[in-house]
């Protein structure tokens, strides 16, 4: 069931499915003023570049951070395992980081996280404990590209590298929605992976019938 075992993944994700409509949060780097913002999403089912575990696991995530006019942010949520007969709170996040913009075309930022997950989690993630990384995002005109390095603490370290490119387009009487096509590439290594994959036999066999 689960995948042979490689030193290193190339996933190609083709985003141009991946359409979303949303209210626009203005960006944190260029906000004039600081902010708390409260927002809460739906996931039908958790992966983690590309890999899912055999269960389907839908998580309700509310969330609430600060966000300095700085560049500054903070920010927490939980993540509420929505399955019947076997629901709970399955992991908590936290995160800081930095925003920033070089100039009008230029900008990245630099993150920081700590993952506290349940000791019943399947999820493919549940064996990483934190991670780091930062991105830049170019912006000429007619499409954003985008770049980044995230490095993942498991029992060894991962690093995993990514790469999109994106088309925006937004209406509304302030641009305040927005509908952007996607396409986006990862690679990295699977040190975390192969211990989900080793903890998940273990979950199994101690599942009673």
């Amino acid at each position: 069931m689960f995948l042979k075992k490689t030193n290193f993944l190339i996933l190609v994700t083709l985003g141009l499915c991946s359409l979303w409509s949303a209210t626009q949060a203005q960006d944190s780097s260029q906000a004039k003023t600081s902010y708390f913002r409260v927002s809460g999403s739906y996931l039908t089912n958790a992966l983690y570049n590309g890999r899912k575990d055999s269960v389907t696991l839908p998580y309700l995530t509310p969330s609430i951070g600060y966000f300095s006019k700085t560049g500054f942010y903070i920010n927490g949520s939980l993540s509420y395992l929505a399955v019947s007969g076997d629901s709970r709170i399955d992991l908590f996040t936290l995160e800081t980081g930095y925003d920033f913009t070089i100039n009008n075309q230029l900008s990245g930022g630099i993150y920081a996280s700590k993952f506290f997950y349940n000791t019943s989690s399947t999820a493919v993630r549940s064996e990483t404990k934190g991670a780091v990384g930062g991105s830049l995002s170019y912006d000429p005109g007619m499409f954003t590209l985008s770049s980044g390095i995230d490095l993942s603490f498991a029992s060894k370290l991962d690093i995993n590298l990514n790469a999109a490119i994106a088309r925006g387009f937004y209406f509304g009487d302030n641009d305040e929605w927005s509908l952007t096509p996607t396409f986006s590439m990862n690679a990295g290594t699977q040190n975390s992976y192969q211990d989900y994959v080793k903890k998940r036999k273990s979950k199994s066999r101690n599942t009673p019938n």
